[in-house]
């Protein structure tokens, strides 16, 4: 279990407010004549900055698991930081931002707060002495000393996060952040050396100010973005309150697991909670310095810190697309006395219809409605089946899922334990840093019992890995199947989720299948006509939408801290507000080599999912994954009503190509001569960051002839492409 670091033991009220930064740059002249040479002394602790202090900071820091860090109490004169707390929250505007990967109100740079207009730069004394202070020659000497880190520049970037109920960061949550990010070269210097021996520190910090309210959060990551050496966190949270374990929002360190280098640990071995006027350090660690934000459970205490970082040039080891696919998929099971399954018997005969009626919902096997559902999926690649599983049996499985959660303690704004619901054949997946989430691992054999393992279980064995239900697949889409890998899983709130990274790239098309089940607090639909409903994409993040890096405009920090709200039930899991939704978007990808994003980016684009699937009980979702996609599994905030519980199929598509065939269309394309085309509208914004612009072309040559097409770089209607492949047409935005 992780330890939480002994302290107060706050009041549920308070927000966490923390500054982030990382050292480099230099302190301008006007600074140092407004403040003196040494700038930290009149806002440091000169405790703090003593020299018994620093050799035991430096051997706390040397010795700590689960690799070198510190937290310092008491940092700063009390009073001086609480006028910074207070400054930010009514002078600073925050935008609030939410991707796979966090969800925060963030601050701009606050290392540019010099820059602002006269009267402005005025409500902000004492954020201006912080900096000065953060800058200053002591201080850098401090933090040299404490994590050996080698000399440091002192311009640092700055800006200020909040997270509100339901933020957070995987990992991290509710609590105000200000962070600092060093990305800049390395200067020489010895005043800095001391306890890790990490080299020396670069010329560029990055500052901001992050605001984790209700449900803010930051999942799990290792903070090496281009040059970052050691990252330190000031928090911000509320004076007057306390704060305790059970108002989330700590700072999660992951341990490696043991023989696997890169390879965090599922779960966090410290956590420490966001008390005010204390501040974290730690050496930024390639594939070692696993962190993250847990999401703040508090409706009225949001996590406020000042976040900084200091960096040497060193990037992380590209990943590799698709390494993270899977494999190795299984043949379909038949029955015992039918014929071995072929791809040539693709009719659904009665030995098929009488194991899927023991499952399906009848409507779902009658032949006259196969041919509107194929023309919805053909039309759109996507299909959700509402009520898809028999009414018995899908009232069992919600029955049995919603004991488990009582069981366990999860759900409806309980706060979780990492160890929950580990027992009866679930174990937990990771690595965090791409997943978290359990997996039923158990037989089928207690199906007859009220546990929702081995229901699911049995669902998948007997239903989901048949031949018979490939066939009924191939009524639904027309496409053959071939192969097929699946799992039965469970989303934890406040714990679990999947996050898009180009170890997962789609090399070949998948069909993914999933059954999902979530509890709404509504009593089980009766068996009716089934719901066909296309699995459109939500608005943009900032709107409750799946892509990367979305933000919208700026609020006061302290509006920003109140502004997170709730839905309850079926609404909130339909408009994403808890998340659990899966969403697919394009990624970029250099030649074989797809580099790693970088995690904290905020895009411009108005659009960068091609689609989301919102969960719902009993529903059946059927997405045709392109090659370039990448797909990911929203955080389960501690709020949503339930787990989410699914069993997630991937299904092998049979190759339909003729390779002769392939080879003639090649050359005749190498052959054929570039065509233009103009562009009548732009549809929207995709790709991993929003780098590509979805455009309706009109060929010159054929006017009566309009194709989709995907361009990256800046686009607008009336501009002329020129096409050197016209007969493949892009995959429509949702």
């Amino acid at each position: 279990m992780p330890k939480s670091v002994p302290g107060d033991s706050p009041d549920a009220k308070k927000p966490r407010i923390e500054s982030n930064t990382t050292d480099s740059g230099t302190i301008s002249s006007d600074s140092k004549a407004f403040w003196g040479s040494e700038p930290a002394m009149g806002i440091v602790n000169e405790a703090t900055l003593s020299q018994a202090n620093r050799d035991q900071l430096n051997e706390s820091y040397k010795s700590a698991e689960p690799y070198p860090h510190c937290i310092i109490r008491d940092i700063f004169k009390p009073d001086m930081l609480d006028a910074v707390r207070e400054e930010i929250i009514n002078n600073i505007n925050a935008t609030y931002k939410e991707t796979d990967l966090f969800k925060v109100f963030q601050t701009g740079d606050l290392g540019n707060i010099d820059n602002l207009e006269a009267e402005e730069s005025a409500k902000l004394p004492t954020v201006h002495r912080l900096k000065a202070a953060i800058y200053s020659d002591e201080f850098r000497s401090f933090v040299r000393q404490v994590t050996g880190c080698g000399e440091s520049v002192v311009k640092t970037d700055c800006s200020c996060n909040v997270y509100a109920n339901g933020g957070h960061l995987p990992c991290r949550a509710n609590a105000l952040t200000a962070f600092v990010s060093d990305h800049s070269p390395c200067l020489a210097g010895d005043r800095l050396w001391g306890v890790t021996g990490c080299g020396e520190l670069a010329a560029k910090t990055d500052c901001s100010c992050n605001v984790y309210a209700n449900g803010g959060h930051l999942l799990c990551h290792d903070d090496v973005i281009a040059t970052r050496r050691v990252s330190w966190i000031i928090y911000l949270s509320n004076p007057d309150e306390g704060w305790k374990a059970e108002d989330g929002g700590g700072l999660e360190l992951y341990p490696l697991v043991e023989g696997k280098p890169h390879t965090p640990e599922a779960t966090p071995s410290e956590v420490h909670l966001p008390f005010f006027n204390s501040m974290a350090m730690f050496t930024v660690a390639p594939g070692k310095s696993f962190h993250a934000v847990q999401e703040v459970f508090s409706g009225d205490k949001p996590r406020m810190n000042h976040k900084e970082k200091a960096s040497l040039q060193q990037l992380q080891e590209p990943l590799k697309a698709g390494d993270d696919s899977i494999k190795g998929f299984l043949p379909f099971n038949e029955g015992p006395s039918a014929p071995p399954c072929s791809l040539a018997n693709t009719d659904v005969s009665d030995d098929d219809l009488a194991l899927l009626i023991k499952y399906v919902n009848p409507t779902y096997l009658s032949e006259d409605g196969w041919p509107k559902l194929q023309a919805k999926f053909e039309e759109d690649g996507s299909i959700q089946l509402h009520n898809f599983l028999k009414k018995s049996l899908a009232d069992r499985i919600l029955a049995a899922a919603t004991k488990d959660d009582d069981k366990d303690g999860l759900g409806g704004g309980k706060a979780p334990k990492y160890e929950a619901g580990l027992r009866d054949g679930w174990t937990v997946q990771g690595p965090p840093h791409k997943q978290r989430y359990v997996k039923y691992e158990g037989d089928a054999s207690g199906a007859g019992s009220s546990s929702v393992g081995p229901l699911l279980q049995q669902v998948r064995e007997e239903l989901f890995t048949s031949a018979a239900f490939a066939r009924l697949l191939r009524k639904f889409t027309t496409i053959n199947l071939i192969g097929q890998h699946s799992e039965v899983r469970r989303f934890r709130p406040g714990l679990d989720y999947t996050v898009a990274h180009y170890g997962i790239l789609t090399k070949d098309p998948r069909l993914d299948v999933v059954l999902c089940f979530v509890g709404d607090g509504t009593p089980s639909q009766a068996e009716a006509a089934p719901a066909i409903a296309a699995t459109a994409a939500k608005p943009p993040l900032g709107k409750r939408g799946a892509g990367r890096g979305k933000g919208k405009g700026g609020q006061p920090v302290a509006e920003a801290a109140k502004s997170a709200t709730r839905r309850q039930g079926d609404d909130a899991w339909e408009v994403g507000e808890v998340g659990g939704f899966e969403a697919y978007l394009l990624a970029e990808e250099d030649d074989a080599v797809a580099k790693a994003e970088d995690t904290y980016r905020a895009g411009d684009a108005d659009e960068s999912g091609v689609l989301n699937v919102s969960p719902a009980a009993n529903s059946l979702s059927l997405v045709l994954r392109d090659e370039g996609l990448m797909k990911f599994l929203k955080y389960v905030s501690y709020s949503a009503p339930s787990s989410r519980w699914d069993v997630a199929c991937e299904f092998e598509p049979e190759d339909d190509s003729d390779d002769e065939e392939e080879e003639g269309d090649k050359a005749e394309e190498e052959d054929a001569p570039a065509k233009l085309a103009i562009v009548m509208k732009v549809i929207g914004r995709t790709g991993s960051r929003g780098q590509v612009t979805q455009v309706r072309v009109k060929f010159l040559d054929d006017q009566n002839r309009l194709i989709m097409r995907n361009v990256k770089g800046p686009v607008r209607e009336g501009d002329i492409l020129t096409l050197l492949e016209s007969e493949r047409e892009a995959r429509r935005l949702r």
